[in-house]
């Protein structure tokens, strides 16, 4: 238990519970602390320093937290100090090729394929909602072509994709009455791009992606 006074002060008790109705007794302190109160995104957390002993066995620090007007239990984890060995470059290599594998070169400067945009994408009208059946998924392989799905109606079809400029992620797009063309970002799973379809109205405009 713990008990509060002054600005920042906490006292710290060991106390007994009784069985049949949780209520605390025969408190005695067992240490003092300091408590603060921040704030962390939309929540206040209550935190302490200095726990006593009897908390020493604990791989966390407990605090709680407030939020929408109700509290909640939280922790946050005890630093630690980790060693381990691992080998160098030369060592490595060493090992790699004994055992007939090709040791990659950490010099190689990092470069996106076609294949680095495997996944699934969700395609949809700039400005339009973000619902479970707006728009179009695009599954994207391994070697960067795709298939579509239909949000709405959950069917598939034939769609065509084809990455111009992997690096940039510039693609081209196109299905049975959609032309599109656009780019997809690696880093950040976002994507944008323009479409032209006859069939729908506006039959021209901007699209937006993002990378499940």
């Amino acid at each position: 238990r713990s008990g509060f006074s002054g600005v920042d002060t906490v006292t710290y008790y060991a106390c007994k519970e009784r069985f049949y109705t949780g209520s605390s007794r025969n408190c005695v302190s067992i240490g003092t602390g300091k408590y603060a109160i921040s704030t962390l995104g939309d929540g206040r957390v209550l935190s302490m320093t200095n726990p006593p002993a009897a908390a020493a066995s604990l791989t966390y620090n407990r605090v709680w937290v407030e939020r929408g007007g109700a509290m909640f239990l939280g922790y946050v984890g005890k630093g630690a100090v980790i060693n381990s060995a691992r080998l160098n470059i030369v060592a490595r290599t060493a090992l790699l090729s004994q055992l007939g594998i090709t040791a990659e070169d950490p010099e190689t400067p990092f470069a996106l394929t076609a294949g680095s945009y495997q996944g699934t994408w969700d395609f949809r009208v700039a400005g339009s909602p973000v619902t479970p059946t707006n728009g179009t998924t695009v599954f994207i392989r391994v070697d960067g072509t795709g298939s579509c799905q239909d949000k709405s109606t959950n069917k598939y079809f034939a769609c065509t994709v084809a990455f111009t400029n992997p690096a940039t992620g510039a693609f081209t797009y196109s299905d049975e009455t959609t032309q599109s063309v656009g780019t997809l970002n690696f880093s950040t799973g976002l994507g944008s791009g323009t479409f032209e379809d006859a069939s729908a109205s506006p039959p021209t405009g901007s699209i937006v992606a993002g990378r499940r």
